[in-house]
């Protein structure tokens, strides 16, 4: 969805977004929301959604660094999601997520945007 409010003079942007998520196995089905600002313009907001039915499993969620989110989950597992040339076109951004236990790397995500290809 992309919504240009240039020229409208807008003073209030309210939206609710709402979806029916695929069926099947759910669990390492990556949910992103962004929100990109015009060419010249910076902010940059943290949003963690945890969808869940019967519990949640975030214990708690930290930003590093403006590029860098440490979530720890409940049964001990860290995720550290980190977002690579964020700025510019958007073809080329890079997600990694790291996820360790105890000190040991249980997996490792790397997916890039339309101009590299995922990996």
């Amino acid at each position: 969805m992309h919504l240009d409010l240039t020229g409208l003079h807008a003073v209030r942007f309210k939206a609710v977004i709402g979806s029916d998520y695929p069926l099947g196995d759910e669990a390492q089905r990556r949910k992103v929301y962004a929100v990109r600002a015009p060419q010249g313009t910076e902010a940059r907001f943290l949003t963690i959604i945890e969808p869940f039915e019967d519990r949640p499993v975030v214990k708690s969620a930290v930003a590093t660094t403006a590029d860098s989110v440490r979530v720890e989950l409940l049964d001990g597992r860290m995720q550290e999601i980190t977002l690579k040339q964020f700025t510019g076109s958007g073809n080329d951004i890079v997600a990694e997520i790291v996820e360790t236990k105890g000190g040991e790397v249980l997996r490792r995500e790397t997916t890039a945007g339309a101009g590299r290809g995922a990996r």
